[in-house]
């Protein structure tokens, strides 16, 4: 005959399983002691990885928009913006890697193909036409970032990822209105 203690521990380990719920979920084991090693680190979720990989390839691609606006822009004011998003969006990603690095989540090597096709479309642009062009595209993906962010803070599961990414509102934000107040003077 099994052990009492044994046979509950499985019949917790079943209903664990059985509802999806991981033991890191389901009870705080000590740091140390002899359950200590018995502790799984739970995955991230499916949200909190969309989010990790989502704001990593957004960050790449304002880092990419920063510098081509850097050059090509004529008004001065989109050249400052572009400077300020890419150097904004390079400490936000560094922040990221580190925290999806803790998370066990492999970030994407490249933007997605629509960032990619419109960094070629207003890299072709120039004058007026780019910087009105690049002004909109930041309004555009600022707006989607936002809404990936407050998306993340409201369901996802991660404590790290949702204060990451409480972390980068403000910034998104401050982005957003600089561009929006851009393009009624450029």
């Amino acid at each position: 005959m099994k052990p009492l203690h044994f046979l509950a521990a499985t019949g917790v380990a079943g209903a664990l399983v059985l509802t999806g719920t991981t033991i890191t979920q389901a009870a705080t084991v000590p740091e140390s002691g002899p359950l200590a090693s018995a502790v799984i680190q739970p995955e991230s979720s499916r949200m909190d990885r969309s989010f990790l990989m989502q704001a990593h390839q957004g960050n790449r691609f304002e880092i990419s928009a920063g510098l081509l606006a850097m050059h090509k822009a004529r008004c001065s004011t989109v050249r400052r913006l572009g400077a300020e998003f890419a150097r904004d969006h390079r400490k936000m990603d560094a922040k990221l890697r580190l925290v999806s690095t803790r998370e066990r989540v492999a970030l994407p090597g490249t933007m997605t193909r629509a960032q990619q096709v419109l960094l070629r479309q207003l890299a072709k642009r120039s004058g007026t036409a780019f910087d009105r062009s690049w002004l909109r595209a930041q309004v555009k993906a600022h707006e989607q970032v936002l809404a990936l962010i407050h998306q993340q803070v409201r369901h996802g599961y991660s404590h790290e990822v949702k204060q990451l990414a409480r972390g980068a509102a403000p910034i998104v934000l401050h982005h957003l209105n600089m561009a929006r107040t851009a393009l009624r003077t450029c």
